[in-house]
């Protein structure tokens, strides 16, 4: 076929049909063709965009889009799609003017405000969703979309009779997505009003999953975005029975999720070729868990014996992204499509999966239900039991896991000596900034607990309290949530329901250089119970500042008392229970003796947590011997 005679309707229709058949290289050459014809036919210029975001070609894919709005200025799709690339981009200020621009151009047009909206939730902004759509709902009446995120964000806002309300009134207008059923009856909030508030959310959990189990309902993963099992690390209880059940219950939704690469299927590792490594994560930029683990992947990479491919979920680009790529170590952009990117890795014919953070995002949770490898192990990022029975070790420290750690996984627990981490020892800030520049009291003793919103369990309240009746002149200093304004306010509720207000300061979360000096200027740092400091505990400990603890029953509640023992510290701020745990915070505040000796001592042997026995080699090693399944050195 001469297709130089085509018409650009006709080389659009069989542009369409190379992308159906994915055909990528030849749908973009009809489509430039078009564009030789009418270089300002939209479409055309969508379609090319829509493919380039896809390969992860995101500067190209933007350009695109931007010139299909020149030429339409109501191209509704590539104001959509440029928004979510934006977002993919971290530009999520331009995002929502761009979604909210395509609302003003097309008011009528109920996508527009449904990717607003999306975009909304997305941004943790869920407090200005339910007044937008009010007004709106009655105009929309008939648009489900926008009825189920009404629902969502009731119950993100903690308006529980309300959200139920809607829900039922929407379940009785007709035909609600399993999906959207799911993740509106499996919901679990950030932050709990009180213990027994965790209590009947694990109980309507349980028996959500459970019925969903036995109705089977089909599962479209693309629409079940939320990942309710991240919430549950912060409850304190034994979570392997709800982690499984969930499994059980997308393996039944989704069974695409049961995928087993060709390869899985033979015997072994054959030959004397090095062993291929993946690792899958979202996480490996600039964040708390890349920051812990990126440079084990990098350790690996170095080695003669291994080939290391790193499949990357994130739509990021930052300096440590770009560490990763000036390593030399291979960088697979994954779609979030999870069929495309289970083929796709099976491509690659691993011997070994390595994931970082399991429990952190739903798309690594659903893609390590698939056996996409031999030997398929995670790292603690999110440090929390998968559930996963395809996860087949978890790799830990002995020093974070308590004598009865085994009773805690699904997994086989495997843990080396020292810490699990590769971590680069803090730097100190140009310059300290002083309380007044903090805009800190500079005559009061300063508590401070630099933790995520999400680990303040309703018990530590009353810890909190019992510190300012102990100290007349203590004031706590906290954080308001990075993502919900909800969180924030129900936090700020909960203590000032048992503190003096006046003597409770709530900070916005602080760049990384600010919040050292923050920590350098607590009398006494606080560790929250049950779920404590990862990389804060590190930030702290490499500038000698001690913080007050109470080891946990988990790993994820002993990382500080870990650090302590690693570096042999002696009458270290360690809690037998939460009156123990007041009386010694406020023994380091008041006490400058025992506060400088114990900072002494870290200074002196904080080595131990960067200069030590290094964790590379015991890393080598185990991947060695999980592949031998040599593994009776790794118990507990």
């Amino acid at each position: 076929m001469n297709q130089a005679a085509l018409s650009p309707r006709k080389l659009m229709k069989l542009a369409m049909h190379a992308m159906q058949k994915h055909r990528g290289q030849e749908a973009i050459d009809l489509l430039q063709q078009v564009l030789q014809i009418n270089p300002q036919h939209a479409e055309a210029l969508h379609q090319i965009g829509f493919m380039l975001h896809g390969s992860g070609n995101f500067p190209a894919a933007a350009d695109f889009y931007q010139r299909a709005i020149q030429a339409d200025a109501q191209h509704i799709e590539s104001y959509l799609l440029l928004s979510k690339l934006l977002e993919a981009q971290g530009r999520s200020n331009e995002a929502l003017q761009l979604a909210q621009h395509a609302t003003q151009i097309a008011p009528d047009d109920a996508r527009t405000h449904a990717e607003l909206v999306s975009l909304l939730l997305r941004f943790h902004k869920a407090h200005l969703v339910t007044d937008y759509l009010e007004p709106l709902l009655p105009k929309f009446s008939g648009n489900g979309e926008l009825q189920q995120f009404y629902c969502l964000a009731l119950k993100l806002n903690g308006r529980f009779v309300e959200a139920e309300t809607a829900y039922q009134k929407l379940l009785a207008g007709g035909r609600v997505p399993a999906s959207f059923r799911i993740m509106f009856e499996t919901y679990l909030p950030r932050l709990n009003r009180s213990a027994e508030e965790i209590d009947l959310l694990r109980s309507n959990f349980k028996a959500s999953v459970e019925k969903f189990i036995v109705e089977k309902p089909r599962i479209d993963l693309g629409l079940l975005s939320s990942h309710p099992l991240f919430f549950l690390a912060f409850h304190n209880r034994d979570n392997k029975e709800l982690t499984q059940l969930y499994t059980k219950m997308l393996r039944l939704g989704a069974p695409q999720l049961n995928y087993v690469a060709p390869h899985c299927k033979r015997v072994a590792v054959e030959g004397e070729r090095p062993l291929r490594i993946g690792f899958i994560s979202s996480h490996l930029h600039n964040h708390s868990v890349g920051n812990c683990y990126r440079s084990a992947m990098l350790h690996l990479a170095a080695r003669p014996e291994f080939t290391v491919t790193f499949f990357n979920l994130a739509d990021v680009m930052d300096d440590r992204i770009q560490q990763i790529m000036d390593a030399g170590v291979p960088m697979v952009h994954l779609p979030k499509h999870i069929a495309a990117a289970q083929e796709l890795v099976a491509g690659y014919q691993l011997d070994l999966i390595i994931y970082p953070d399991i429990g952190m995002d739903a798309v690594t949770h659903y893609l390590a239900m698939a056996r996409l490898a031999p030997y398929q192990a995670c790292f603690q990022g999110h440090p929390e039991t998968t559930g996963i029975d395809t996860i087949d070790y978890v790799i830990s420290s002995r020093s974070y896991e308590p004598e009865h750690a085994d009773e805690n996984y699904t997994e086989q627990l495997l843990c080396n000596a020292g810490i699990d981490t590769i971590f680069t020892r803090p730097v100190p800030p140009s310059r300290w900034l002083t309380r007044e520049e903090l805009k800190l009291p500079v005559d009061r003793k300063l508590y401070i607990c630099p933790m995520a919103i999400q680990k303040f369990h309703p018990d530590f309240d009353a810890v909190l309290a019992d510190i300012l009746t102990r100290d007349p002149n203590a004031t706590l200093v906290l954080f308001n949530d990075f993502h919900q304004q909800a969180a924030s306010d129900m936090l700020q509720q909960r203590i000032l329901a048992q503190c003096d207000p006046a003597r409770v300061i709530f900070l916005g979360w602080q760049p990384l250089e600010t919040l050292f000096s923050i920590l350098r200027t607590a009398d006494a740092l606080l560790d929250t119970l049950y779920f404590g400091a990862g990389t804060t505990a590190q930030y702290a400990f490499g500038f000698g500042l001690p913080i007050v603890t109470m080891p946990g029953h988990y790993a994820r509640g002993r990382v500080v008392h870990s650090y302590y023992s690693l570096m042999g510290i002696t009458d270290a701020p360690e809690a037998k229970d939460v009156q123990d745990y007041a009386a010694l915070a406020v023994k380091l505040a008041h006490n400058a003796d025992y506060k400088d000796a114990l900072s002494r001592q870290i200074l002196a042997r904080n080595g131990a947590l960067w200069d030590g026995e290094p964790y590379g080699p015991k890393l080598v090693q185990l991947v060695k011997d999980i592949v031998g399944q040599n593994l009776a050195a790794y118990k507990r």
